[in-house]
């Protein structure tokens, strides 16, 4: 039997959300059991990466990971946005989405079925904190497994896209 490579990112794709959701799984059986320790901060769950010890620009904070899953939230996007993190925020979405409405920190704008081809637009430091969105997270999930496995370490999908991120309230630029 021959694979061809859309039926082995499908494979792959499948197995990672697998992954994930079985992981969410257990993120919400261990936030049912700490519920009750209400002392426990954000900050307390902060976690650091000592792994990536490059200079950061003037003015940019170093990144805190969102999780060990390849998923970040839309209220943790914010919270590095606002701490000033150094990240790159990648729209996957076509530009007259874009046009539409996009986030105000948007890095780039390259739609998902360009982004391997363009991988020469974003930093070649693969060790570079990328967050890929869209409108909803299924491009943009797609993209943060092609940049996975492009070798950028920490690639990261915004869960629920831009719907998330209105939805929750968080400014939108709009032309």
């Amino acid at each position: 039997m021959k694979l061809t490579g859309g039926y082995i990112l499908t494979l792959t794709l499948l197995a990672v959300l697998a992954t994930g959701c079985s992981q969410e799984v257990s993120r919400s059986d261990s936030r049912k059991s700490s519920e009750s320790a209400e002392s426990t901060t954000k900050s307390d769950l902060t976690m650091t990466d000592s792994t990536s010890e490059t200079s950061q620009p003037a003015g940019k904070q170093k990144v805190t990971p969102p999780s060990a899953s390849s998923e970040i939230t839309v209220v943790e996007l914010k919270a590095a946005i606002d701490r000033n993190e150094d990240f790159i925020l990648l729209d996957v979405r076509t530009e007259e989405e874009f046009q539409e409405a996009h986030v105000e920190d948007t890095y780039a704008l390259i739609p998902y079925e360009e982004v391997l081809g363009r991988l020469d637009e974003l930093p070649a430091d693969k060790e570079k904190y990328i967050y890929s969105f869209c409108r909803s997270g299924r491009r943009s999930g797609i993209v943060t497994l092609q940049l996975r496995e492009a070798g950028y370490v920490h690639a990261y999908n915004v869960v629920g896209g831009l719907l998330a991120w209105g939805g929750a309230g968080f400014p939108l630029q709009r032309q």
